[in-house]
């Protein structure tokens, strides 16, 4: 009787571990489809992070070439501006004071000689 007791309580106790078996064995399952789905999901990512990299390089290369293209142009600018200073300014002020000497000294003159206004205005432009 107490053989037949030990078989029995084996029985069920081999019962209750062979059900848990199967129960684990059904999570370990899910857990392992998640897990491939979460490897999947990595691998897109990756991917999309590579490509995303690619073009952030190529933003960066455009960048660094527009910076250097307004950089040359920025001096060219500085250039222009200072040949406009230096040379066309100061012929804009003759052509203005010649204009003044030949038809508006001689309004205010009455007919009497400007070359002293002229002269004195040529200095005041020229400096």
């Amino acid at each position: 009787m107490r053989l037949e007791a030990s078989y029995n309580t084996l029985r069920e106790e081999y019962n209750e571990l062979n059900e848990n078996y199967y129960i684990l064995t059904g999570d370990y399952n899910e857990l392992n489809t998640d897990y491939d789905d979460l490897q999947t999901n990595y691998n897109t990512l990756s991917t999309e992070y590579q490509t995303l990299q690619g073009k952030y390089d190529d933003l960066q290369t455009n960048y660094n070439t527009l910076s250097t293209e307004y950089q040359t142009l920025q001096g060219k600018y500085d250039a222009v501006c200072a040949y406009i200073r230096k040379l066309i300014l100061p012929a804009q002020y003759l052509v203005f004071a010649e204009a003044v000497r030949r038809y508006y000294i001689p309004l205010y003159l009455d007919g009497k000689s400007g070359k002293e206004y002229w002269k004195s205005f040529a200095e005041f432009s020229r400096d």
